[in-house]
């Protein structure tokens, strides 16, 4: 679900690329701007992933959750355990919601499954059933194209 705009939760100062580069030229001119955002994950390395909260973003997001749904509909196709690899992208049904969004694949542990990063949250969490992940091909047609080729929000 989409937040509120009453769900603010704080202000964070952060230091952005954008920032950096500034700071490497001869003025000493500092831009100060703000954008909402929404925190989507933190890793364990504090690595923070975030989304900017626009109605673009939203949008965004909804679209692809439509390509998403048309993938999940139209092939029931899944997995065996000796076809995944690190470079491919997949589809993944994210346990808190059930809904299905782009990962990969970036480890395996044999007790624990499949871990999983979602790319457009930064999220991750394992997944010991293989009925729980799908592979993108490009013979799925210009749904599964469009995943595939759309850039992480």
């Amino acid at each position: 679900a989409w937040p509120n705009d009453s769900d603010t939760e704080g202000l964070v100062q952060v230091t952005t690329n954008m920032d950096k580069m500034v700071s490497t030229h001869a003025s000493s001119e500092h831009l100060d701007y703000t954008k909402t955002v929404i925190i989507t994950s933190v890793s364990t390395e504090c690595d923070i992933y975030v989304h900017e909260f626009s109605k673009n973003s939203k949008t965004r997001l909804e679209s692809l959750q439509a390509y998403i749904g048309r993938i999940i509909e139209k092939y029931k196709c899944r997995i065996s355990d000796n076809i995944f690899n690190k470079r491919n992208m997949y589809l993944a049904q994210f346990s808190e919601d059930n809904l299905w969004y782009r990962c990969r694949i970036i480890n395996f542990d044999s007790a624990y499954g499949f871990l999983v990063q979602y790319i457009d949250f930064g999220n991750s969490e394992y997944k010991t059933s293989l009925s729980e992940l799908m592979l993108l091909t490009h013979e799925m047609g210009s749904d599964a194209d469009f995943l595939m080729n759309e850039e992480p929000i």
